[in-house]
């Protein structure tokens, strides 16, 4: 089961999360565990 939360506090989020996907224009850039992945890249992933 998956929950997609669509949430403004980024820090609220990566504490939530077990995984991650960043999307940008329908398309998956970035993807998985929220520990692999780290909190920097998630951070430039997602700031425009």
């Amino acid at each position: 089961m998956a929950i997609v939360p669509v949430e403004q506090y980024f820090d609220f989020a990566y504490e939530l999360a077990d995984s991650c996907v960043v999307m940008r224009r329908g398309r998956v850039t970035l993807t998985g565990a929220r520990d692999a992945v780290g909190r920097d890249e998630l951070v430039r992933g997602v700031s425009l």
